[in-house]
């Protein structure tokens, strides 16, 4: 039943997406509602009104006000925490403002609550015509939509804030006329943020929807990551694999640069911004995918010693790092894209240390803007080809999930058998990185999945060709893959 309400919620949201135009003006909504001009600008009115010494009526309608906000973002807080529902999949997490632990979940939505509780409460308490009034609440359905079209909130998430609000603006007008007095406001206001507080306290929970800690790392994922029986990373073990006569993988437009955004979102690092090169977008095609797939991002998997840090594995071995470039079909979204069988086309690279410091370059240069979970940084001229090896004639293919929650198995995943490479300072740098408790990740990969009984095809170069054939190849080339492991790593 809920798997079902999810579905009907995800296909409101990819109906309802916006584009690349129509942000800008969502983005100035989004600003409009938040919490901090409104609770900011509140507290200042209302000094500015004792100070000036209104008449009574305006003082008490005023701290009122500043009652109403505060108890919103009470409520609003604590539900956030202790329910902890993840934003939306295809949340573009681009928010303009730092948001505090509650702001990282997504119900309800503390925009819409806002809204609907000023509507209700200028409703109750001021005299209007129809048709401001009318305004005033088509002005919250602008809000609770756009909330959807950004990716920010499921539709239940704004559906449950309206309701939510209308009740806050009740409940304010039901505080006693003795608790409005201006001379009690000051200890009304610390009661509601000790409160606040205090209740946070009480709810179990954790500093994030998911994380790589011990309380919310992989092994306390549910749903289809603990479910699913095609799961991602994977083991690459010789007596796995199958040798595959399939075409060569073409990397398109990938010689192009362009504009990106480094970001750090708590969990990784990643690089956004493909999808604005337009004609020149980056995509991949042939090599045994049935799509053309479109290059959505990037982002790095690692930890904190050599010897592990990379999500896939070969012979049980780690690389010290694994880069991803997620792809997209080109024709669908994103959103859709994560929910379609074969939706997704993901190349792994794994990442060695070594001397040559041209794959990760422009990315670690950024680095030091984005050490912090929520800071970005803008990439001019970003190569995409620079991430790729020399040579990427021979990979390794199979079906599998997203690595992360909710884990849908939607991912065609293709593993490049050769490594690139990055210097010591540069591994250095990445580690410096900080995630969303605000400490250098230990590790931020999630351990490999069972097969349950998945071939992994293998793609040879042409030197793998013509030495061996059949079976033998996939034995050779996983064994070759171990050996040029342990002369990176030991040698």
């Amino acid at each position: 039943m809920l798997n079902n309400i999810q579905w009907i919620e995800d296909r409101i949201c990819i109906a309802l997406r916006a584009n690349e135009s129509q942000r800008p003006f969502l983005f100035v909504v989004e600003w409009l509602f938040h919490g901090i001009p409104w609770i900011g600008g509140s507290i200042l009115l209302a000094v500015f009104a004792i100070s000036g010494r209104w008449p009574i009526e305006e003082q008490d309608w005023i701290v009122l006000l500043n009652i109403g906000l505060v108890l919103d973002l009470i409520f609003c807080g604590v539900v956030k925490v202790c329910v902890q529902r993840p934003r939306p999949l295809h949340n573009r997490d681009d928010f303009r403002y730092g948001a505090p632990i509650a702001d990282r979940f997504s119900f309800p939505s503390g925009h819409t609550t806002r809204a609907a509780m000023l509507a209700r409460f200028l409703e109750r308490t001021v005299e209007m015509t129809p048709l401001w009034n009318n305004g005033m609440w088509l002005l919250v359905g602008i809000v609770a939509l756009s909330r959807i079209s950004m990716g920010r909130h499921h539709p239940s998430d704004v559906l449950a804030g309206v309701v939510i609000g209308i009740l806050e603006a009740e409940l304010t007008l039901q505080i006693p006329p003795r608790l409005r007095r201006t001379d009690t406001w000051v200890r009304t206001m610390t009661r509601n943020l000790v409160l606040l507080f205090f209740l946070i306290g009480l709810c179990p929970h954790q500093t994030a929807a998911w994380g790589y800690e011990e309380d919310d790392g992989p092994s306390n994922w549910d749903g289809k990551c603990r479910e699913g029986q095609n799961q991602s990373p994977i083991d690459i073990r010789a007596a796995d694999v199958e040798y595959a006569p399939l075409h060569r993988l073409h990397f398109v437009h990938y010689d192009n640069r362009g504009l990106i955004t480094l970001a750090n979102n708590g969990h990784t690092i990643s690089g956004s911004g493909f999808n604005t090169w337009e004609a020149k977008q980056p995509y991949v095609m042939s090599g045994g995918l049935k799509h053309k797939y479109k290059l959505e991002q990037f982002h790095l998997h690692w930890a904190d010693s050599d010897d592990r840090g990379s999500e896939h594995t070969i012979g049980g071995l780690h690389y010290p790092a694994e880069l991803h470039l997620v792809h997209h079909r080109e024709d669908l979204s994103f959103a859709e894209a994560v929910n379609t069988p074969g939706g997704l086309a993901v190349v792994a690279v794994f990442v060695t240390i070594g001397e040559e410091t041209r794959p990760l370059e422009s990315v670690v240069g950024s680095m030091k803007e984005v050490i912090h979970s929520g800071n970005r940084s803008d990439i001019h001229g970003f190569h995409t080809r620079r991430m790729l090896p020399g040579h990427i004639e021979s990979f390794y293919r199979y079906d599998g999930s997203l690595t992360t929650p909710g884990c849908f198995e939607t991912v065609v995943w293709t593993i490049l058998s050769d490594p690139v490479s990055i210097t010591r300072r540069q591994m250095d740098e990445l580690r410096r990185i900080r995630s969303q408790e605000g400490d250098p990740y230990k590790y931020n990969y999630r351990p490999v999945q069972r097969l349950n009984g998945r071939k992994i095809l293998y793609r040879p170069s042409q030197f793998d060709k013509a030495i061996f054939c059949g079976n033998s190849a996939a034995t050779s080339t996983v064994l070759t893959s171990v050996l040029l492991y342990l002369v990176s790593r030991y040698f």
